[in-house]
């Protein structure tokens, strides 16, 4: 059944760190029960994240998009696999490599992670994971 975890490729799926590892929604629900889809919605912020060939940090999604209409299908899920992977801004985790991926902030204006930590202190975990991604 097409849209269903039966269907999906497990390894395909956007999955967010919690309690030291990345989780799927599937885990979370195991994991707790009904309160899963709340926790599953607070820890958005903490989405992985992996390395694309121009050096730009992609969720599972915006990575099938970049790689999809050149690789395929099941081409996207190697290059998934394969990518440097796993990242969430609120660690303080390294994600340079050359590449300073910005958001657009509410004054309409493009910033990187370390200018919204530096403006929006404590909220700046949630207000990049609402800011809209540059692609």
């Amino acid at each position: 059944m097409s849209g269903s975890w039966m269907f999906c490729d497990w390894i395909a799926v956007e999955r967010h760190w919690d309690g030291g590892r990345m989780k799927d929604a599937k885990e979370f629900q195991k994991e707790h029960g009904s309160r899963g889809r709340e926790r599953w919605t607070r820890t958005k912020h903490a989405i992985e994240r992996r390395t694309a060939q121009n050096g730009g940090k992609y969720t599972v999604y915006e990575f099938r998009d970049y790689y999809v209409d050149g690789e395929g299908e099941n081409g996207w899920v190697q290059k998934w696999t394969a990518a440097e992977g796993s990242s969430y801004y609120d660690q303080g985790a390294s994600y340079n490599s050359g590449y300073s991926e910005k958001r657009q902030a509410n004054d309409g204006y493009w910033y990187t992670w370390e200018q919204f930590k530096s403006w929006y202190g404590s909220q700046a975990s949630l207000k990049w994971a609402e800011a809209k991604r540059e692609l």
